[in-house]
């Protein structure tokens, strides 16, 4: 009986060892989980949301021009779309044009009445100068303007805007998103920390997924 039960406490013993090398092998050997990249500080990036798909009333202005800008981020489906509005686009609703919204109320009376007229979602403002934003020369627009911003003005000026995001990438996501809200008051822009945040994750998806980029604009259409 002493040999039975010591015969089968070694084999219970035996087993038990064979049991926990199995499971270790199997740990080390596994695969380890699969993300889908990391940020610039080690921070995950998880695949894209609906979340991650955010538009931006973006408004330039120099001592002679100005021109308005729509610029969707849409890591969902890898693209990147820029929409150039004429300052003086009649808007039908509010019975006046969306430069004369910004003068009325400022940019957040833009976003109110473009929202409306176009029936789409704008996220985030933002009112720049040449100074602010120095990767976007405004400038340009006067070298392909003869006296007013006409469609094929606007059209050519977001395309050179989707190049610029597209070649300068990186420098948005580093210098400038983390300078918005920083050096521009609420009146301004609505970018805060967190929102910035929120659009860098968009930009580290769309060049992790080699998003495509478009550009477009919408007709000055006065009363």
């Amino acid at each position: 009986m002493q040999t039975f039960k010591t015969f089968l406490i070694t084999f219970l013993s035996s087993v038990c060892i064979v049991l926990v090398s199995f499971a270790a092998l199997y740990h080390i050997a596994a695969p380890l989980p699969h993300t889908a990249g990391t940020q610039q500080g080690g921070v995950p990036i998880t695949r894209a949301t609906a979340a991650d798909n955010k538009t931006t009333l973006v408004f330039l202005q120099n001592e002679t021009d100005s021109i308005f800008l729509l610029v969707k981020l849409n890591a969902v489906d890898s693209a990147v779309t820029v929409t150039a509005v004429p300052p003086h686009f009649y808007l039908p609703l509010c019975s006046r044009t969306l430069l004369q919204s910004f003068e009325y109320a400022g940019i957040m009376q833009c976003v109110q009445d473009l929202s409306v007229q176009l029936d789409a979602t704008i996220d985030f403002h933002l009112v720049l100068d040449s100074d602010s934003l120095p990767l976007i020369d405004i400038s340009f627009l006067s070298k392909e303007t003869t006296g007013s911003v006409s469609p094929a003005d606007c059209k050519a000026f977001a395309g050179y805007t989707a190049q610029t995001i597209k070649n300068h990438m990186t420098e948005i996501q580093t210098a400038t998103l983390p300078s918005l809200h920083k050096n521009l008051s609420f009146l301004y822009t609505n970018i805060g920390k967190a929102e910035a945040a929120q659009l860098d994750r968009i930009l580290a998806l769309l060049q992790r997924s080699e998003a495509e980029y478009s550009f477009d604009a919408i007709s000055d259409s006065q009363q």
